[in-house]
């Protein structure tokens, strides 16, 4: 007779909700990234990629110029009047003070520099002028 026979007790952990957690977050991790690029519709001129693109993209103040010469500050459209305002604030915390700026290619060269000039008295360090890579060489023609 067996009376004092003990059972033994088998432990695991169930691995399965915290992966589906998991996975979950990294889903809504994944989409609000998606999210976070700029979204305003530019048609960007075209250059062959060979400069470094910069490590830190966080750090980076982005301003755009749309075809109708409007101005954004990140996503949010400003009056020209308020660029330089604007900028200095965003600017005034940040060690490294770059700025992305992202203009329309139908734009006139004149209207690209005068933002260039408001920008650089904000005490921007970089400008960065955005642009979409050619897939083919230079040389082609389209």
């Amino acid at each position: 007779m067996d009376l004092f026979r003990r059972r033994r007790i088998e432990a695991h952990i169930d691995m399965t909700p915290m992966v589906d957690t998991l996975l979950q977050l990294f889903l809504i991790f994944m989409v609000g990234a998606s999210l976070a690029s700029p979204t305003i519709d530019l048609d960007l001129p075209r250059a062959k990629k060979d400069a470094a693109t910069p490590k830190d993209l966080s750090r980076v103040v982005v301003v755009s110029i749309d075809a109708g010469n409007r101005i954004y500050l990140d996503k949010r459209l400003i009056p020209r009047n308020r660029l330089q305002a604007e900028l200095r604030l965003l600017l005034q915390n940040s060690k490294e003070l770059t700025v992305l700026l992202r203009a329309d290619k139908k734009l006139v060269y004149e209207q690209i520099i005068q933002v260039m000039v408001e920008i650089q008295k904000t005490g921007a360090t970089k400008i960065l002028l955005a642009y979409s890579p050619y897939t083919r060489s230079l040389t082609e023609k389209p």
